[in-house]
């Protein structure tokens, strides 16, 4: 609606009456900009810790990820060789820095 039509009702002419008054006080508009500036930076601050918080997230993920499958790597190969005889089953464990009995339930050979 244009704030220059007329209306006939009363509640409407008030609250048009009211929203000229306030955007003519210059300290009500600056008090409503700087009341938006704060939650427009709050959102972007908010914004901005997410995407931090969803990197830092990501990157601890792969490094486990990455030692999970470093860890598996190694058991496999030193299962691989203690079922060839090329080194003993303690050997073996001590190697991955487990019990005989870790290593073999780790290396699904129990």
């Amino acid at each position: 609606m244009d704030m220059n039509q007329t209306t006939a009702i009363p509640e409407v002419k008030d609250t048009i009456v009211m929203l000229r008054r306030l955007s003519a006080d210059e300290r009500i508009r600056q008090e409503a900009y700087y009341r938006e500036k704060r939650m427009h930076d709050e959102a972007n601050a908010l914004g901005g810790a997410r995407r931090e918080g969803r990197a830092e997230g990501f990157a601890e993920g792969r490094a486990e990820g990455r030692a999970e499958g470093m860890t598996a790597g190694m058991i496999s190969t030193l299962a691989s060789l203690v079922e060839k005889g090329v080194i003993s089953l303690s050997d073996a464990a001590a190697e991955a820095n487990m019990t005989a009995e870790e290593f073999k339930k780790e290396s699904g050979r129990s």
